[in-house]
């Protein structure tokens, strides 16, 4: 039953399958959170919106997760975050690949992030913090979100603490993978893209089918210009420089999680629910 949608009204909470409209599942809007969420797995249904409302007070209350995921290069912050928006249904916000489409497309910020993107260095942040601020302008994040890829250094977490406070909002967790450099360069100098569909590949852990073609959409797999082992070695000093020194910014505000890079995509699931709740 993939792909639920929640329905509010009232002190209760609809949960209906795309495939059974006509059959929804009532679930007590009286229940605390996280009783509602023991419901929902009784019940065998994942991808809903962790929102409820209606409480014992007869207040309306609303859950969200808005999350960061911080790390180096090839940690997989993009699987972790894919994993976490599957379980509790909030959106992935992926600065990497909104400035690869822009380069793809050659448009004006593409234009001028492709020369850093090449050479690994980071895209300079006023780029990057327009197209997050472009983001949030936009609906479908009401109910939290994750960003993956942004920030990047403390100009950017400046600016994205501007961001939220203009959309009333703020961050509830900031996931920390911790990964080796020697895994990550082997990660990342053995994977492959496609650059029509966005697929992502290992030839080891993960290789297409078809050797060289993309499982989706049958379209030449590639290898990044920033996957190359030298502009890694590059992207993890810069990673080192300018983005580590959030760690102890948002340890202050005691918004960190810790994850480990190398665990088996099985056993993520489990990790994160304990972690998250």
């Amino acid at each position: 039953m993939s792909g639920t949608t929640l329905v509010m009204y009232g002190k209760a909470t609809k949960i209906i399958p795309r495939m059974m409209r006509n059959h929804p599942i009532t679930v007590n809007g009286l229940y605390g959170s996280n009783d509602i969420r023991h419901s929902i797995d009784d019940l065998g249904i994942v991808n809903v919106l962790t929102q409820w409302r209606g409480s014992e007070s007869g207040q309306s209350g609303v859950i969200l997760m808005r999350i960061v995921m911080l790390g180096p290069p090839g940690s997989g912050k993009g699987t972790q975050a894919r994993i976490i928006s599957d379980i509790y249904g909030i959106p992935v916000i992926t600065t990497g690949d909104m400035l690869r489409e822009a380069v793809a497309e050659g448009t004006e910020y593409g234009k001028v992030a492709k020369e850093y993107m090449n050479r690994g260095d980071l895209v300079p942040d006023d780029i990057v913090n327009g197209i997050v601020r472009q983001r949030f302008s936009q609906p479908g994040i009401e109910e939290g979100f994750i960003l993956d890829g942004y920030p990047r250094s403390t100009s950017q977490a400046d600016a994205l603490d501007e961001i939220l406070e203009e959309n009333n909002q703020k961050l509830d967790y900031i996931i920390h993978i911790v990964l080796g450099d020697k895994t990550i360069i082997d990660r990342l100098s053995k994977r492959r893209s496609c650059p029509n569909c966005g697929a992502i590949y290992h030839l080891e852990s993960k290789p297409p089918k078809k050797k060289g073609y993309c499982d989706q959409c049958g379209s030449g797999l590639i290898r990044r210009e920033d996957d190359n082992p030298d502009v890694i070695k590059n992207r993890l000093e810069v990673y080192r420089e300018k983005t580590r020194p959030l760690l102890e910014r948002y340890k202050d505000r005691g918004l960190i999680k810790e994850v480990p890079g190398d665990v088996k995509l099985d056993e993520l699931p489990d990790i994160i629910k304990k972690l998250l709740g």
